[in-house]
């Protein structure tokens, strides 16, 4: 039976939801207004939010609690990347910026041509900026929320060097096309249930991953190992969440906007927004290899 002091006591449960979905309304809108002294009354609003979140609230379900937890926290630090450092020394809206497509002229020398067009009468590195800040209200609320959604930077400037080239060269092939896009994430899924149910048979195995399970030193030492299940476990439901937003994201663009009717390279630049979540096991001497 477990004592009182195990048990947890809700306090303002309540809440917890309003104030998540507040959060999330407010980190997409901090980004897509204009004047940068509202951006930081919203910024200064989240971070009370997600205190109050912290340190105020809790709830009867310890693991609920603790994913909740970790997006608010792990939201405040994004955000004052793009919404803090940013507008407090100018303006995000300015100083984040998606990667420049190349528009490409066919034929003789074309492309050339266009580029050094478009390059006449700008300053270095201006050529063909995208100016969001002149946008209206519901084009600069689209932007804020691909902005928000692109944790890794995938699209934008400040992506990592070469993070869609590190998958290998046939999952990369199979990735070019709608139809193989989904093959691939049904597959990269079935590996994650698949590493999901390995991780969480080792979990089984240990008993301090119970309630009232014994401390970890106390284990034999054949046991211990089987800690690494949680990893496994972790990182298979991770991916998973990952992989089946990416092709729901993908089909609804294709279903909303039809860019599977506007042509190859339109469809590769979809899919690209969407590179692997993981690295290969393979890799697991550089922490960049494997998480990217």
């Amino acid at each position: 039976m477990p004592t009182m002091k195990n048990e947890r006591i809700p306090t303002n449960d309540n809440l917890q939801i309003p104030v998540v979905v507040s959060i999330v309304f407010l980190s997409i809108l901090g980004l897509a207004v204009r004047p940068p002294l509202l951006r930081k009354v919203i910024f200064a609003t989240i971070l009370f939010l997600s205190y109050f979140w912290l340190w105020k609230t809790q709830s009867d379900n310890l693991v609920k609690d603790y994913s909740l937890g970790l997006w608010v926290a792990t939201n405040v630090f994004c955000l004052n990347d793009l919404v803090g450092l940013c507008s407090w020394d100018g303006d995000v809206q300015k100083a984040v910026v998606r990667k420049r497509k190349d528009k490409k002229v066919t034929g003789r020398n074309g492309w050339v041509e266009r580029e050094m067009k478009e390059g006449v009468g700008k300053k270095e590195g201006e050529e063909g900026k995208e100016e969001i800040w002149t946008q209206p209200f519901i084009a600069r609320l689209q932007w804020a929320l691909e902005l928000w959604n692109a944790k890794r930077g995938v699209g934008w400037e400040h992506e990592v060097p070469g993070l869609r080239n590190r998958s290998n060269s046939t999952s990369r092939t199979r990735r070019k096309t709608l139809s193989g896009f989904i093959l691939a994430q049904i597959t990269e899924l079935t590996k994650c249930g698949l590493l999901y149910f390995i991780g969480d048979v080792l979990m089984q195995m240990n008993p301090s991953f119970l309630t009232h399970g014994p401390a970890f030193n106390e284990q034999v030492w054949w046991l211990k190992p089987t800690v690494l299940g949680h990893v496994l476990a972790a990182r298979g439901s991770i991916n998973a969440t990952y992989v089946v937003g990416s092709a729901l994201w993908v089909l609804g663009r294709v279903a909303l906007s039809g860019v599977n009717g506007k042509g190859k390279e339109d469809m590769e630049d979809l899919l690209d927004e969407w590179p692997p979540l993981f690295g290969s096991f393979l890799e697991v001497w550089s922490v960049r290899n494997v998480w990217r």
